[in-house]
Formats: structure tokens, sequence, C-alpha cells
């Protein structure tokens, strides 16, 4: 990619001398340059080009500050633009004449507060919290991590509440029946697949509760198996075996011999 010479003295000048007398187009094409090369010209110099239509004024002073007070709450300039009845151009050019940086965006502690909620509450994705409590998307993404203590999200839920196939954190109150034990879950599992195979499931112990750690490990998505370590998926197997070897004994229907599993 070949880089384009710097101006000449001569050029510069011609720049200076045409500026207000034909556009950046014009003065590039007598010149045979690039057109960015006469933009940059003229804003190092402090030359104003030839505009299209009528120029816009200059904002006043108490304008400007302004300007700068709701650039600093944070506002869009396209929302500054509106609100004050004043030009997007107008607006830009006051944040570069103040080399006006945008600064990080802090929750305030109510807002702090409703994004925590609205993540426990399972019922609403990332951007759809962040349109609630007005702040960036990513910020309050952020903060809904740290929140539900999970590093990844499900993606493309913007339907859907913040999911995940990784541990998280859920509202811990008496209030919501629905919630699980993790004991109550694999009781549920056991029955479910009881009902469902039922006399074809094998009398022994040791190879149904084999049978049930395999249909329960299935569950998990490929994706997210394929991330595990042979030392994580032995873990998991063996955390399957124990939970579902203790449910298959909570059965009161079980009349299976007793003893002990143990993952080969």
């Amino acid at each position: 990619m070949s880089k384009e010479k710097p101006l000449t003295h001569e050029e510069k000048s011609a720049i200076e001398k045409w500026t207000g007398v034909f556009s950046q187009r014009q003065i590039a094409e007598k010149l045979g340059r690039h057109r960015s090369s006469i933009y940059r010209a003229q804003e190092w110099a402090g030359l104003e080009g030839k505009r299209h239509g009528p120029r816009c004024s200059d904002l006043s002073l108490n304008q400007e500050q302004r300007v700068l007070e709701l650039l600093r709450i944070p506002w869009s300039q396209e929302k500054i633009s509106r609100k004050l009845g004043v030009g997007l151009w107008q607006v830009r050019k006051t944040a570069r004449k103040y080399k006006f940086k945008k600064p990080l965006w802090t929750p305030t502690p109510r807002q702090f507060l409703k994004i925590m909620n609205l993540a426990l509450d399972h019922k609403y994705s990332a951007i759809d919290i962040a349109r609630m409590v007005n702040g960036p998307y990513r910020p309050v993404l952020k903060i809904c991590h740290r929140v539900l203590k999970c590093e990844k999200f499900i993606g493309g839920q913007t339907k859907n509440g913040l999911d995940s196939y990784l541990p998280m954190k859920w509202r811990e109150t008496s209030m919501n029946p629905q919630q699980e034990t993790t004991e109550e879950f694999f009781i549920r599992w056991v029955r479910i697949v009881n009902r469902i195979f039922g006399p074809e499931l094998p009398p022994d112990l040791s190879t149904r509760v084999r049978l049930i750690v395999g249909l329960a490990f299935r569950t998990v998505p490929v994706a997210f198996r394929e991330t595990f370590t042979e030392e994580e998926q032995h873990k998991v197997v063996q955390f399957f075996t124990d939970q579902i070897e203790a449910a298959v004994r909570m059965e009161p229907d079980c009349e299976l011999p007793l003893g002990s599993v143990r993952v080969q």
C-alpha cells in the first residue's frame, strides 16, 4: 500500500489561496492530490473550506457550555442536537474545539440496584436491562456478569432472560417455590426415566445408575462437552453418579440390591 507524499510548500500556498474559492474536491483535482490531503492541510492551517449550502452560525459561549454539560451526563451528540435545536455539525465542532473525551459510564446506586434486581429475575436480556436503566450496553453487561457470577451467557437472546450453560447465581428467596434443589432435580430426573423405560431398566443398581448417568450426560450440549478435559469429564460423571445413585435409593418402590457404584 503506497503512502501519499507530503504536500510541498508551493501546494500549501495554493491551498491557502484557493480555500473559500474552490471546494476541496476541485482543489484536489487541480493539484493531483487526494481530497483528504486537502482537508488535513486546511484543518492544520485553521482554514474554513467552501461549503455546499448555507453556513451554520457558530454557537454562543452559553450554548457551548450547555453542550459540554450535556456531553458529560453523558448524552449522545444526536440527542443534544435535538434538545438544543442546533445542528449536529455544531455539536461535533464544539466537542472538537474543547477536546472533549467521553467519560467512562459509572452507574448511580439506584441504577446498580435496578440492574442487579433485573439480572436476578432472569426475565430480561442484557440489552433490555441497559435500555431500562438508560445505560450503555457493554458496561451493563459486565455488571450482569458480576452479579450472576457467570463468565458467559447464551448469546443471541434478545427476547429471553439471561441464561447460561455454566453455573450462575439465582435469587435466594422463599417466595420462589419453583426453584429446585440439586437433590430434587435428580429425583425428578430418575422418576422421568423410570416412567419412560419402566420394566426395561436393568434390575442391578450399578447398571441402572450407569445407564441413567449416560442419559443425563447426553443432555449437556455437545459444544459444551467438547470443552471438558478428561479430568473435568471424570469429575462431572462422578458427580452425576453420586446424585443419581442417591436419587434411585430414595425412590419408594426401589427394591434393588444396595451397593456402591463406581465410575469406570
